[in-house]
C-alpha cells in the first residue's frame, strides 16, 4: 500500500497521515490523559505535603489515583474494541507485573487494609499503563518529566521544607525532596530527564536546566553514576556486540549487594554506599521465608514499632527476598532481563539507556516495589514506557504496513 508520509513534531518519528489520524484515536487519547492525571496529581500530592497539609495530599493522591485507573480502564475497553494485539515482550511485562503484585500478599498479616488498597492500586496502575504502551511516544514521557522537574525546581520557594534534612547539602541545609517525595527519587527522574534531552539534542532548555539543578540539589550519588552511564550509551550510540556487552556488566552488578551482604562483617564495610550494606547484612540475617518470604510488611511493621530505622531494603534484590521470597526475586530478574532483551533490540540506543540506569537505580533503591501510587511508581511507568515503547509496535492497525514503531525504530516502508 503506497502512502505518503509527512513530519510531526517529535523525536525521529516521521509518520504516515493515516498513522497520524489514528494517533488521535480516543483510546490513545484517554491512555495519554491518565498519564498526565497520575504526574500532576503525584507532584500535586507531594507539594501539599511539603506544606504540612497531610489530609490534603492524601486526598489529592486518591483522586489522581481513582482517576488515573478510571481512565486506563475505558482506554484498555476502547483498545480492545479496535482489535489491537500485544507482542510478546508486553505480554511478559504484565505477567510479571501481575504475579509481583499477588506475591507479597500471599503472607499478609499485619498488613493495613489501606496498604494493601495502596500496593494494588499502584499496581493496577502499572498494569495498565503498560497494557496501553502503543499510545504513548517518547514525547509523552519527556512532557511529564518536564511537568515534574519544573514543579520541583519552583518548590525551592517553599523553603526548608521542601528539603530533606542531610549532612550533604548544596542550595540550603538538606537535600531537595523535589516532587517524586525523595531525593533519591527526584534525583533519578532528573538523569533520566537529562537523558532523554540529551537523545532529543535539548539539554539546554528550561526542562534540561531545570533537571540538571534538581539533580544537583538532590546529591544522589547513585542518580549521578546512572546519569553518567546513560550519557555514555547515548552519546556512543554503541554496536550491537557493545550493548550485549552492557546488557552482561549491568545485569551482573545487580547481584553485587547479594555478594557484599554475604561476607562476613570483618569483610564488608558496613559504611560502603552510604550505610546500605548494613541494611543488606541485616535483611539477610531475618532469614525470612524463603519461598514467598516476609510479605508486604515485612519492613513497614517493624519501622513503625521503631525496632528499624529503615522503611524498605535500598537494593531491590534484597526486598523482593525479605517481601517475596525467591519466588518475587526470581521474577524480578525475569522482568530485568526481558526488558533488557527489548532495549538491546531496539534500533535506538535510548532504551539501553534507561535500562541501564534503572538498574544502576536497583542496587541502591528499590524502583520495582510500589507500595504507593506516587512518586515510585511514576518513575518506574516512565522508565519501563521509555524501555519498551521502542519495541511495541504502532498504535497504527496492521493494515497499515508502514506503520512506524514508538521511540524511533522505523520499518523498511518508513524510512
Amino acid at each position: 500500500m503506497s502512502m505518503s508520509s509527512f513530519e510531526v513534531k517529535g523525536i525521529d518519528r516521521p509518520v504516515t497521515q493515516e498513522s497520524a489520524v489514528f494517533g488521535r484515536a480516543l483510546w490513545v487519547r484517554v491512555a495519554r490523559s491518565s498519564l498526565y492525571v497520575l504526574t500532576v496529581g503525584s507532584s500535586v500530592s507531594t507539594l501539599l505535603g511539603f506544606n504540612s497539609m497531610p489530609a490534603a495530599a492524601s486526598m489529592a493522591i486518591s483522586i489522581s489515583t481513582g482517576s488515573t485507573i478510571a481512565l486506563l480502564f475505558v482506554a484498555s475497553f476502547l483498545h480492545f474494541v479496535e482489535g489491537q494485539k500485544l507482542t510478546r515482550t508486553i505480554w511478559l511485562v504484565l505477567g510479571c507485573i501481575a504475579l509481583s503484585g499477588v506475591i507479597p500478599l500471599i503472607r499478609s498479616y499485619g498488613v493495613e487494609d489501606a496498604s494493601k488498597s495502596s500496593w494494588l492500586a499502584a499496581h493496577a496502575c502499572l498494569f495498565g499503563f503498560c497494557l496501553l504502551w502503543r499510545a504513548f511516544t517518547i514525547d509523552s514521557f519527556y512532557r511529564c518529566l518536564g511537568i515534574t522537574m519544573i514543579l520541583s525546581l519552583a518548590s525551592i520557594a517553599l523553603g526548608q521544607s521542601a528539603f530533606s534534612i542531610d549532612a550533604r547539602n548544596v542550595f540550603v541545609e538538606g537535600r531537595l525532596t523535589g516532587v517524586f517525595g525523595h531525593p533519591n527519587l527526584s534525583g533519578m527522574a532528573a538523569a533520566l530527564t537529562i537523558v532523554l534531552a540529551a537523545h532529543r539534542r535539548k539539554v539546554v532548555s528550561v526542562v534540561g536546566i531545570s533537571a540538571i539543578v534538581v539533580v544537583v540539589g538532590s546529591l544522589s550519588l547513585t542518580s549521578l553514576v546512572s546519569l553518567a552511564l546513560g550519557l555514555i550509551v547515548v552519546w556512543t550510540r554503541p554496536v550491537r556486540a557493545v550493548k550485549l556487552v552492557i546488557l552482561a556488566l549491568v545485569t551482573a552488578s545487580y547481584f553485587a549487594p547479594l555478594v557484599l551482604a554475604s561476607l562476613s562483617s570483618s569483610e564488608a564495610d558496613l559504611h560502603l554506599f552510604t550505610g546500605r550494606v548494613a541494611v543488606w547484612e541485616w535483611v539477610l540475617s531475618q532469614h525470612f521465608d524463603p519461598t514467598i518470604g516476609g510479605g508486604l510488611s515485612a519492613f513497614t511493621s517493624l519501622s513503625r514499632l521503631g525496632q528499624i530505622p529503615w522503611v524498605h531494603a535500598h537494593n531491590q534484590l534484597l526486598m523482593d527476598v525479605a517481601t517475596g521470597g525467591g519466588t518475587l526475586a526470581a521474577l524480578t530478574v525475569i522482568w530485568i532481563i526481558v526488558l533488557g532483551r527489548s532495549a538491546v533490540n531496539a534500533e535506538s540506543v535510548l532504551p539501553l539507556a534507561v535500562w541501564a540506569m534503572l538498574i544502576i537505580h536497583s542496587i541502591t533503591e528499590v524502583p520495582f516495589f510500589v507500595d504507593y501510587p506516587g512518586g515510585r511508581l511514576l518513575l518506574l511507568t516512565l522508565s519501563i514506557g521509555a524501555i519498551i515503547s521502542s519495541q511495541a509496535r504502532s498504535a497504527v492497525p496492521s493494515r497499515y504496513r508502514d506503520e512506524t514503531p514508538l521511540g524511533g525504530a522505523r520499518t523498511e516502508h518508513s524510512r
